[in-house]
C-alpha cells in the first residue's frame, strides 16, 4: 500500500499544486489531508476546491485541523469581543469572508481517521494528537510523553500541526508528521509531504520535498489584499513563509504579553519583531 499525507497547506496555492503534481506522478493508493487546508494565507477557498474536488472525484480523506475549526468559531460567532482579541482573529475573519459559503464545507471533516493497511496493518489520524487539534507531536518527545499523545492499538499515527516533518519508531509503532505543504518550521521553505508504504508487518516513509513558485506565493499575499486587510498577522506568517521559520511562537513568546496589556500596537511589535531579526517588514502593499 502507497500513502501520501499532505498537510498544513494554508491557503498556499503554488504550494499545493506543485505537491499535487509531485503525488500525482508517484500515483498513491491513498491520500490523506490532515488537516490545515485553509487560513493563514491568501487562497484558501481555491485550495480547499481544490481538495473537495479530489475527494469527490478521487476519495481522499480529510481530517480536520485547528484552522478548520478556528475559521468555524469565528464564522459562528462574529467579532465583538476586546479590541485586542478582534485584532488576533482579523486574519481568520478575512479567511471567513474569502470562503464565503464554502466555509460549510468545513463542518463535516471529522477530528481524527483510522483504517487497516495491508497485512492487518492499523493507523490512526490525527492533526495534533489524541489530546487534541493544537497538542502537537515533535521529534524530540520524550517516550512517556509519547505514550499520552498517541493510541497503543496502532502499527502507525499520522500527525501534523508543527510543521516540521520527522518520522520515529516508538516500539512497534511509526509516527510520522507530513510536514507542512504551505510554510514549513525546519529551515527549508520547501513545500512538504509524505509518501509512506506498507511492507510486510511494517511501515516506512519518505518525506518528499517540493520546489514551487514561491515568489508567486509571495505576490499572492498582496494581490489578494490579504497583507493589506487581514490585519497586524498577515506581514508575520508572509515572512514566516519566506524563511521556514516558526515566527509566530517566537513573536507570542517575547511580545503578546505586552500587545496584550496595551503598552504596544501589534501592528509596532510585529514590525519591530522582524526588523530585530534582521527581516525586511513587508509593507501591507508588498514589501
Amino acid at each position: 500500500m502507497r500513502i501520501a499525507v499532505l498537510s498544513d497547506i494554508h491557503g498556499n496555492l503554488p504550494a499545493l499544486r506543485a505537491v499535487l503534481a509531485d503525488l500525482d506522478g508517484w500515483r498513491p493508493d491513498r491520500v490523506i489531508v490532515n488537516g490545515d487546508v485553509v487560513n493563514r494565507g491568501p487562497n484558501s477557498r481555491e485550495c480547499l476546491e481544490i481538495i473537495c474536488e479530489r475527494m469527490a472525484l478521487q476519495h481522499w480523506q480529510v481530517v480536520a485541523g485547528n484552522h478548520e475549526e478556528f475559521v468555524l468559531h469565528c464564522a459562528d460567532n462574529p467579532a465583538g469581543g476586546s479590541v485586542i482579541d478582534d485584532q488576533f482573529r482579523l486574519f481568520t475573519d478575512w479567511t471567513v469572508a474569502q470562503l464565503g459559503d464554502a466555509v460549510d464545507r468545513l463542518r463535516d471533516w471529522p477530528d481524527g481517521l483510522s483504517f487497516n493497511g495491508d497485512d492487518g496493518l492499523t493507523a490512526v489520524v490525527r492533526h495534533g494528537s489524541v489530546l487534541g487539534s493544537r497538542d502537537g507531536i515533535h521529534d524530540g518527545m520524550s517516550d512517556s510523553d509519547l505514550d499520552d499523545r498517541i493510541p497503543g492499538n496502532c502499527h502507525l499515527f499520522l500527525t501534523a500541526h508543527t510543521h516540521a516533518a520527522f518520522s520515529r519508531r516508538h516500539g512497534d509503532r511509526l509516527i510520522v508528521n507530513s510536514g507542512s505543504v504551505g510554510s514549513p518550521f525546519d529551515g527549508d521553505n520547501r513545500a512538504c509531504y509524505a509518501r509512506i508504504t506498507g511492507e510486510g508487518r511494517r511501515w516506512h516513509c519518505q518525506p518528499v520535498r517540493v520546489d514551487y513558485e514561491i515568489e508567486t506565493a509571495r505576490r499572492n499575499f498582496v494581490d489578494s489584499g490579504f497583507l493589506a486587510e487581514a490585519g497586524p498577522f498577515a506581514a508575520l506568517f508572509l515572512a514566516e513563509l519566506m524563511h521556514a521559520r516558526h515566527l509566530t511562537r517566537e513573536w507570542s513568546q517575547t511580545h503578546e504579553a505586552a500587545v496584550r496589556r496595551g503598552q504596544q500596537s501589534a501592528d509596532d511589535a510585529i514590525g519591530g519583531f522582524l526588523g530585530a531579526l534582521g527581516f525586511d517588514p513587508p509593507t501591507r502593499t508588498g514589501g
